[in-house]
C-alpha cells in the first residue's frame, strides 16, 4: 500500500485543458507546490455526443474535476465535499467559465488546511462542520371561547343547468 504526504492547501488554483481559454493567467506551470489545486473540464456523455455530431454553437456539456498536487504528482481531489453538484456541471461553454470561477473562489477559501488520502482521493482532514438548524417548537393552538357557536358547513349542491338531461356522460 502507497503511503501519501498530507500536503496543506497553498490557496493557489491552475487550471488546465479547456478551461485555460476562460482563465489564461491561471494555467500550470512548472512552479507548482505541493498543496495546489488544478480544475480541469471534462465532457459528459451527453457531451460527447454532441461533439461527435460536430456542431455545437453553445459548446458541450461536462462537469469539472480537481486535482491536488502532493509534490511528486497531480491526485484526484474530492471536490463533491465542498462544491454542489450544480456548480461542478455545466450546459455549454458560458456556464462552464462561471462555475469555474465560483469553484475557485470556493477552493481557495480552503487554505491552510491540511489534507489526507482516503477513499482512493485527497481530502481536507477536517471536514466542514454542517450545524443542523434548531428545530422550533409547534405553535399551541389557540383556544376556542367557550360562549361561541360554532357551525359546521353544509355541502355544496352540484349546479344543474336546464340542458344537463342531454348532456352525453361519458364516466
Amino acid at each position: 500500500m502507497t503511503t501519501h504526504a498530507t500536503p496543506v492547501l497553498t490557496g493557489v488554483v491552475y487550471v488546465q485543458g479547456a478551461l485555460e481559454g476562460d482563465f489564461p493567467r491561471r494555467t500550470v506551470g512548472r512552479n507548482a507546490q505541493c498543496g495546489d489545486l488544478r480544475l480541469h473540464a471534462h465532457l459528459d456523455e451527453k457531451g460527447m455526443r454532441a461533439r461527435a455530431r460536430g456542431f455545437c454553437r453553445a459548446g458541450y456539456s461536462g462537469f469539472i474535476r480537481a486535482s491536488l498536487y502532493d509534490g511528486k504528482a497531480w491526485r484526484k481531489f474530492m471536490l463533491a465535499l465542498y462544491v454542489d453538484a450544480g456548480k461542478r456541471h455545466f450546459e455549454q461553454n458560458a456556464d462552464r467559465a462561471r462555475n469555474a470561477w465560483s469553484i475557485i473562489l470556493a477552493l481557495q477559501a480552503l487554505k491552510g488546511r491540511s489534507c489526507i488520502y482516503r477513499d482512493g482521493a485527497f481530502a481536507c482532514a477536517e471536514l466542514p462542520v454542517v450545524k443542523p438548524e434548531p428545530v422550533q417548537p409547534a405553535t399551541p393552538l389557540p383556544k376556542v371561547a367557550v360562549g361561541c357557536l360554532l357551525h359546521k358547513a353544509k355541502p355544496r349542491r352540484r349546479r344543474r343547468s336546464k340542458d344537463d338531461s342531454r348532456q352525453l356522460r361519458l364516466f
